[in-house]
């Protein structure tokens, strides 16, 4: 970026002002990639091919998510959300660049977008950034790249295992179910826990059903239907 500002003409000094912003989205992009990989412990091609049906804020959610049913300490939780969900809000940005016309704006020595807003009214806003913007967008997406490359660290240190998704059960085993799960010193496997979880909830559907238990059930195979109006009396 130091650079940047002594290109001349103005339309050189633009596209390389967009094509730099996209080229950092696009390093940070790879880092959430990968830290998304190093907590599933999924393959290098599996994982691009995962990714790339993914859109950008689906895969901050995701992140977001195995960092809540990680290991990792209750503080280091927080503030890594926290940081993931404003990565998030830039994905407006980066859709501004890519998708909207742009020209060179003299007095800025930055980059003008043409951009239209229809949703129920029509505006046509066309931002300016200045080269100061730039720099700060640039600084902003390279401080992200790092703690995405340090919490793809941290995963492939401590990736998820089996009693990671066991414990994110756990209250809605308790709370719906009242199988006293933080009783077990030894949960079950995961297969079993959700295999009781599907049983359990159709059980329960059962129960609540009228007529439901043995002796019903022995009834209603013993206990003829009763005539409509207009059946033929035997």
């Amino acid at each position: 970026m130091a650079h940047l500002e002594d290109l001349d003409p103005d339309e050189i000094r633009c596209v390389a002002l967009v094509g730099h912003f996209l080229q950092a989205w696009s390093a940070m992009e790879l880092a959430l990639r990968d830290a998304i990989g190093a907590a599933l412990k999924i393959e290098p091609v599996q994982l691009q091919i995962l990714c790339a049906n993914i859109r950008f804020r689906d895969k901050t959610d995701i992140l977001r998510t195995l960092v809540d049913v990680s290991s990792f300490a209750d503080d280091e939780k927080r503030r890594a959300k926290s940081k993931i969900r404003k990565l998030g809000s830039h994905a407006g940005k980066r859709n501004m660049l890519a998708h909207d016309p742009f020209e060179a704006h003299g007095a800025s020595k930055g980059v003008q977008f043409l951009t239209v807003r229809a949703k129920g009214e029509y505006e046509t806003p066309s931002p300016i950034w200045s080269l100061h913007r730039f720099k700060e967008e640039d600084h902003a997406l390279h401080g992200y790249t790092k703690f995405l490359d340090c919490l793809g660290m941290r995963f492939k240190q401590r990736p998820l295992t089996k009693q990671n998704y066991v414990d994110a059960l756990r209250p809605y085993l308790d709370m719906n179910m009242g199988m006293g799960w933080r009783q077990v010193d030894t949960p079950l496997p995961l297969q079993q826990i959700t295999g009781l979880a599907s049983s359990n909830s159709l059980s329960q559907l059962d129960q609540a059903r009228p007529g439901y238990g043995p002796a019903s059930s022995e009834e209603t195979a013993q206990t003829p239907d009763k005539p409509r109006e207009g059946d033929p009396v035997p």
